[in-house]
């Protein structure tokens, strides 16, 4: 018997594509029963993930794609007439295939009932239909206009462009001294060509978000069912909008959350929708460009949040003093929502809950370098936004000073820089005819001020940054520079300190901590 073993990975990413490919034909075929191409698209990812599972001898696996074929193939010929039944049993084959391929893979023992699944098909695909001319069916092939290639090697390659960065930061530091036009001009070009790699590097990386979204579709249609509610989704710019792939990985599942919350608790009974005067349920997802950061956009028309209850719950679970309840925001109520365990319902259902999970969503996103903001109108609808950057190692940040010491702050966080005249004391300033927050970065890091000058006015330059959703300008002792850095996640335990999103090295050979704004609050 040959050796298969080298052939697995390669099975498993093919019929991983091919599986969710099934998933979006269903979703809309279910929409169009009678759709001639979306049967014979269904028919024909069947059948390859037959083939597949037949090549690497999983009996299995190619008895339950052979008994999801049969059905098929007699809708192509027209002596079989779908309906919305088949078309569940056709998703719980989908998701059965799902299960055999990681037991096959893993040569476990088998733990799906298959066998009663195909009976139940078998029993399904009887009926018949008056028999309609067989439609010819032309197939074509293309030579294959990519490859597959190891993730880990990706991972390698972005690590050795950032090295590079980091070496040519440094010789850009050695030349300093020595003002060579020549050596000059040679790091200009080393520069752009580091630049061109990176860029071919990162295009290489980059996946379009539809990659994760399309399997969304699913989440809400099974959820919707479950619970006898009515729900268009809708997905808008994942086939535009790309993100580096270790991103898109973290994000699934802040995203499931959310898009589980909306349906589950945001969007309400359709009796309960009727009385409203509401009509369909609708949830939504939305992604577009915003600067150097993708924003995303959650968004229902369901019941929103009770501002009043919440609070409620705060103030009986010691979350907040009573004296503040009255000047609470939206931020306020996103960071009590986003305490461990906090939630307003008396019965918590198994898919989700308001507050169960938020805090685990806010610390993916705040760990990607992103932030999350929320707006809620009882009785209108819920929407969550995510603002994620394009690509976590290779960054341009801002280089500040407090005392001696140099920090790393990620330009897309940074709105603009300023410096202006600040009393002791002061908490807000007035900026382009805008009030905004003050803060000392030294404070929230917990850093001794050593500045000798007591004088009660004094020039400080600030950094304007966004933080949790408002403006808030940032006092630091020195502006330093705008480099592209390459950052280094913390090693545990350094990893657990709140603030650091990681650790890049200068030209000069000087360690310095990338901060993390969103969680310096």
């Amino acid at each position: 018997m040959q050796n298969i073993s080298k052939y697995i990975q390669i099975f498993l990413t093919d019929s991983r594509k091919e599986l969710e490919k099934m998933n979006q034909i269903l979703l809309q075929l279910e929409k169009d029963l009678q759709n001639t191409e979306l049967i014979n698209a269904l028919f024909r990812t069947a059948h390859s993930l037959k083939g597949m599972a037949a090549t690497m001898g999983y009996q299995r696996l190619t008895e339950l794609c052979h008994a999801l074929e049969e059905p098929l193939s007699k809708a192509r010929e027209g002596k079989l007439e779908l309906t919305n039944e088949m078309i569940n049993l056709f998703f719980e084959g989908a998701d059965l295939i799902s299960g055999l391929v990681e037991e096959e893979v893993n040569e476990s023992p088998s733990q799906l009932e298959y066998k009663s699944f195909i009976t139940r098909l078998k029993g399904a695909a009887e009926f018949k239909l008056t028999p309609s001319p067989k439609e010819r069916i032309t197939f074509s092939y293309k030579p294959p206009q990519s490859i597959s290639v190891d993730t880990h090697i990706l991972d390698d390659f972005i690590n050795i462009v950032g090295e590079m960065i980091l070496r040519r930061n440094r010789l850009i530091q050695l030349n300093r001294p020595l003002f060579s036009y020549e050596i000059e001009e040679e790091m200009e070009t080393l520069d752009n060509l580091i630049r061109e790699l990176y860029s071919q590097v990162l295009k290489i990386r980059m996946l379009p978000v539809s990659t994760i979204t399309d399997l969304l579709h699913r989440i809400v249609r099974d959820l919707a069912q479950n619970q006898g509610k009515e729900i268009t989704f809708t997905i808008e710019g994942d086939k535009e909008i790309n993100l580096d792939r270790t991103i898109l990985e973290e994000l699934m599942d802040p995203l499931i959350h959310l898009i589980r919350n909306a349906v589950d608790h945001g969007i309400e009974p359709p009796a309960i929708r009727k009385e409203k005067g509401k009509g369909r349920g609708k949830v939504s997802l939305k992604f577009a460009k915003e600067r150097d950061m993708v924003r995303v956009e959650v968004k229902d028309d369901g019941q929103g949040i009770d501002v009043a209850k919440v609070k409620e719950q705060a103030l009986k679970n010691n979350i907040i003093e009573k004296e503040k309840l009255d000047s609470i925001d939206n931020e306020d109520i996103l960071t009590i929502l986003c305490t461990p365990g906090f939630s307003t319902s008396k019965q918590l259902t198994e898919v989700s809950g308001r507050g169960v999970g938020l805090d685990v969503v806010k610390e993916k996103v705040e760990k990607l370098g992103g932030s999350i903001q929320m707006r809620s109108e009882y009785g209108t609808g819920t929407v969550f936004i995510l603002k994620i950057p394009v690509s976590t190692h290779i960054i341009y940040a801002l280089l500040i000073k407090l005392n001696s010491q140099t920090f790393a702050i990620p330009i897309t966080k940074v709105l603009t820089t300023t410096k202006i005249p600040i009393k002791d004391t002061q908490k807000a300033f007035i900026f382009r005819d805008e009030q905004i927050r003050l803060v000392r970065l030294k404070d929230l890091l917990g850093i001794k001020d050593h500045s000798k000058e007591k004088e009660e006015t004094k020039h400080f330059p600030v950094v304007i940054a966004e933080i949790g959703g408002k403006k808030t300008g940032l006092i630091v002792d020195e502006l330093l520079r705008i480099d592209q850095v390459f950052v280094k996640p913390l090693g545990k335990p350094l990893d657990k300190i709140e603030g650091f999103y990681g650790v890049t090295i200068l030209g000069d050979g000087r360690m310095v901590l990338v901060l993390e704004l969103e969680r310096l609050r």
